[in-house]
């Protein structure tokens, strides 16, 4: 039967109906085709219709699927604007370093990488990590103005550990000031 398959007038592609027709469920469709009675013309219009109506939701559910990654991405790129696809690709860097290359595969193929709230949260997360490369694994402490930031440095510079360099908390009380004189500095 399926050789007549690809014969028949219809339009679809018959290279979707190959991805999509399991060979299995074509031998249970004969032998039930058999046991009703079917002529092999019923049987053929019959698996014909079943064929095409698999490979119309496919063809309608790629295009879904095309025009919500297009929304997302245009939601994204309104979003972050020209720095976008710097952002994606620091996105992109941050799951492979955390979780590798599988987490991101998983990821684009079960449609996570589409979902425009997930990879904005990865962007901005991306951008905050990378904020303070001294400072990994240190909570971040936001300052508004450079006035707080002067007075923040002021006074751990005024703390014991980053006066004495013997103290076991001088080089953290160090990179701390380091990095907020770097902040300062718009770096």
């Amino acid at each position: 039967m399926n050789d007549t398959v690809y014969n028949s007038d219809d339009n679809f592609s018959a290279a979707v109906a190959d991805e999509i027709i399991d060979p299995e469920a074509m031998q249970n469709f004969e032998a039930l085709a058999d046991k009703v009675g079917m002529t092999h013309e019923q049987a053929q219009t019959v698996w014909n219709w079943m064929t095409e109506g698999a490979v119309r939701l496919i063809t309608e559910s790629k295009k879904k699927l095309d025009d919500h990654r297009a929304e997302a991405e245009a939601m994204l790129r309104r979003e972050f604007g020209a720095s976008f696809d710097a952002k994606r690709e620091k996105a992109a860097e941050l799951v492979r370093r955390f979780g590798g290359e599988e987490t991101l595969e998983f990821m684009t193929a079960n449609g996570i990488a589409d979902c425009p709230e997930i990879v904005s949260f990865l962007m901005r997360l991306s951008d905050v990590l990378g904020e303070d490369g001294g400072l990994a694994g240190e909570k971040r402490v936001v300052f508004s103005s450079g006035n707080r930031l002067k007075e923040e440095i002021a006074r751990l510079m005024a703390e014991k550990a980053y006066m004495n360099v013997s103290d076991p908390g001088h080089d953290e009380a160090v990179r701390k000031v380091y990095a907020l004189r770097r902040r300062l500095c718009g770096e």
